[in-house]
């Protein structure tokens, strides 16, 4: 009978240690209090006094030291396959656990040295988070509405510069079509660049062309957030790139002009 009701005091004890996770923190604590001597073979008298504690070390507030790791795969903002990379214990204990690096160490050298040469490899560590942030911009073009003129690769550089990003007019690809102006049947319509990336990568930009005019009568009325609303190309063949680019999805607004977030959707196994 005792046996029984001990195992069955035992068995939530011993299931429940599987919702458990383990946390790297460490606190190093004293009595306030010493406990008095004892004699051999009895328990310490304690009292309420002796569970009065300070704290010695406290590790939560500690900086996470940098760990060497060895990088199986491409990851986006640290660095590329092969390199040997010197990041926080946190990160680089998860990228270890999904098998995106390794333990910097000569036995892992030669294990994954073959794997490694065949990964792909970019230009550099933040390549990838780059296309990705530029294939979602869309690039205000402010062209003359009295003067004439032709887009050139200059024009969209000056453009990016004012959104505070420094191109080359090299790495800067025009589209095929001759776009000359001014027009105001391009008034808001997209077309696209190329840019190419340290050499490299290559992505596409949306830009959209706007007439400026130095004269208050002539300015045209603003358009509120416009880059957050979908446009059609100027030319019908460039459907397809827009396509491809990332979705514009315009916002949401009440009777009272207020912004309504978007609903996230549900993830797939969630109730």
């Amino acid at each position: 009978m005792a046996l029984n009701a001990c195992r069955r005091l035992t068995i939530p004890c011993i299931s429940s240690l599987n919702n458990f996770q383990q946390v790297r923190t460490t606190y190093v604590v004293k009595r306030r209090n010493p406990v008095g001597l004892t004699k051999p073979h009895k328990m310490a008298s304690l009292r309420a006094r002796h569970f009065v504690y300070e704290t010695v070390e406290d590790n939560m507030g500690r900086p996470q030291r940098l760990m060497k790791i060895l990088l199986r795969k491409y990851v986006e903002d640290v660095g590329q396959a092969g390199e040997v990379v010197d990041i926080k214990e946190q990160t680089a204990r998860l990228l270890i656990m999904t098998n995106k690096a390794a333990y910097a160490t000569q036995e892992n050298f030669d294990r994954f040295g073959q794997d490694v040469k065949e990964q792909v490899t970019y230009s550099s560590k933040y390549a990838v988070s780059t296309m990705q942030l530029l294939s979602k911009f869309v690039l205000n073009v402010s062209m003359n509405k009295e003067t004439p003129w032709t887009l050139e690769p200059w024009h969209i550089r000056s453009s990016f510069r004012k959104a505070k990003v420094h191109v080359t007019e090299s790495a800067i690809t025009m589209p095929e079509h001759v776009i000359t102006g001014p027009d105001m049947a391009l008034e808001g319509k997209e077309f696209y660049v190329t840019l190419t990336i340290n050499g490299s990568e290559k992505v596409t930009v949306r830009c959209r062309i706007h007439h400026w005019a130095t004269s208050l009568s002539e300015k045209l009325p603003r358009v509120r957030d416009h880059w957050k609303f979908p446009v059609d190309p100027i030319f019908s063949e460039d459907k397809k790139i827009t396509k491809a680019l990332p979705e514009i999805i315009p916002p949401v607004f009440d009777e009272d002009d207020n912004f309504i977030p978007p609903v996230r959707k549900a993830t797939a196994g969630r109730k």
